[in-house]
């Protein structure tokens, strides 16, 4: 939230939003626990609320960053399922915005402390608003190893 608040960054945005725990913005998720091995190996389904929504609105274009933030080198098994689930639901969402001529995206990103000065850099660079492919911190690419 500090970065969000300096005078650079702040000025670049239209609103940002610190969302709830739970019942705001829910993306569901399925998650395995237990070994590769072990014959009682689970499954789960939750659902997670991103931690803020950023609106930024550049050339008639409206852009919304959702991040959820997470500790450096947090890799567990939910956060691979939360990460992957959120970028699936995402691009599906951009889809059929793009399909009905909606100008609005919405960029999904896991960070954690280590990218913030990054994510910022970024954002006031506008390559952020590339999508996935215009900023991936290192968490982001932890995530995506198998």
């Amino acid at each position: 939230m500090e970065q969000l608040c300096k005078r650079e960054n702040a000025a670049l945005l239209v609103a940002w939003i610190k969302s709830r725990d739970r019942h705001f913005y829910g993306i569901d998720y399925s998650c395995r626990y237990g070994s590769e091995l072990s014959k009682t190996r689970k499954y789960y389904h939750d659902t997670f609320n991103p931690d803020f929504f950023v609106k930024v609105v550049l050339k008639d274009f409206c852009y919304f960053l959702v991040i959820e933030i997470k500790e450096d080198g947090d890799v567990s098994e939910e956060n691979r399922a939360k990460y992957k689930y959120a970028v699936a639901h995402f691009d599906e969402l951009n889809r059929r915005m793009e399909a009905e001529g909606t100008r609005e995206r919405y960029i999904f990103h896991f960070l954690s402390p280590n990218g913030y000065d990054a994510f910022f850099q970024h954002l006031r660079d506008e390559t952020l608003l590339e999508g996935q492919s215009g900023f991936r911190c290192q968490l982001e690419n932890l995530l995506e190893e198998n």
